[in-house]
């Protein structure tokens, strides 16, 4: 398929890289179904998560 799917069981900082040559259309939180703010470069994506848990 075309999808996938990472999922983040805790995370230390706001962002997260993903070294893949994919082109990524959109990234969305799972629990709210809000979007997620990314950037694509020649080395991967790079997925802003927002707030670090506390």
């Amino acid at each position: 398929g075309d999808r996938l799917f990472v999922h983040i069981l805790s995370h230390a900082d706001i962002c997260l890289f993903l070294p893949m040559k994919a082109k990524v259309c959109k990234a969305i939180d799972y629990d709210t179904q809000k979007p997620l703010r990314f950037s694509q470069t020649d080395d991967g994506v790079l997925i802003h998560l927002g707030q670090v848990p506390r």
